[in-house]
Formats: C-alpha cells, sequence, structure tokens
C-alpha cells in the first residue's frame, strides 16, 4: 500500500524489519500497515492515533495492510479491539489485507461481532483497488 503523504503525517513504530505504520490518508480514511513482528510497543505506537482519529472522521474507512506481519504479540487483538469497539459508531468499514490464514481466521470471528463491517483480501491488487476507490469518493 503506498500512503500519499509526507513522511511527518506517519506514525508508528519500527524495529529492524518490523514495524507499524497509521495515517489519516483523507478525512474518512485511516490506512494501518503491520510488517514482521509485531510486539506490543508496536500496537501501543498506533493505539494514540487511532483514539485520535477515529473520533474526528465521522464514518472511518480502515485499511489494514497485514500482508507482510509475520506474528504479533496475543495482546494485540484484544488491544484494537477494544479501541474499535468503543468507537464502533465513528468507522463505517474496515478492510483487512492478509496471508495468514490464522490472521484470516482471527479477521472473520472479529467480523462476526461487528455484523460483517470487515472486508477480508488476500490479493493486495483488490486491496489497493478498494483503497483506491475508497479515496476517489472520500
Amino acid at each position: 500500500m503506498s500512503w500519499p503523504l509526507e513522511p511527518d503525517q506517519i506514525h508508528g513504530w519500527e524495529s529492524g524489519p518490523n514495524r507499524t505504520r497509521i495515517a489519516r490518508l483523507s478525512r474518512h480514511v485511516i490506512g494501518v500497515e503491520l510488517v514482521g513482528s509485531i510486539p506490543v510497543e508496536g500496537c501501543m505506537a498506533l493505539e494514540p492515533w487511532l483514539e485520535h482519529y477515529l473520533p474526528d472522521s465521522g464514518a472511518a474507512h480502515l485499511f489494514w495492510n497485514a500482508h507482510a506481519m509475520k506474528d504479533y504479540d496475543p495482546s494485540l487483538r484484544w488491544r484494537f479491539q477494544k479501541i474499535l469497539s468503543r468507537h464502533r459508531a465513528e468507522w463505517e468499514a474496515m478492510h483487512v489485507l492478509f496471508t495468514s490464514v490464522f490472521v484470516g481466521m482471527i479477521t472473520a470471528a472479529v467480523n462476526l461481532t461487528y455484523g460483517g463491517g470487515i472486508r477480508m483480501h488476500r490479493d493486495p491488487v483488490a486491496f489497493d483497488a478498494a483503497l483506491e476507490r475508497t479515496l476517489a469518493v472520500q
């Protein structure tokens, strides 16, 4: 996923080949990228930005690129799910790109709790196309 932003508009954490990034791509579009092995510190670096962006976005469209994520701290899912649940009225749709079967299963289970608001992608081209379409109208 390429983001049309200046580097100072991207926030996150990085350690060697591992990184988390978050950026507001438009008023209603938030992009998140998870690469490599994500410890709790990587998750914590994104939390305040999610808390900041979601209330201000109105009807956010979240794009989570976990295509290159290898593994993550077990608390990551619960930490993000807590924030997303607290702000459920403030996001309209979520797209998740993944390769891991385990991440796909977790995403499918979480999707049930949100009434189908999550669109799952295994193809990066389709994910990027969805992002481009959303940015074009948001």
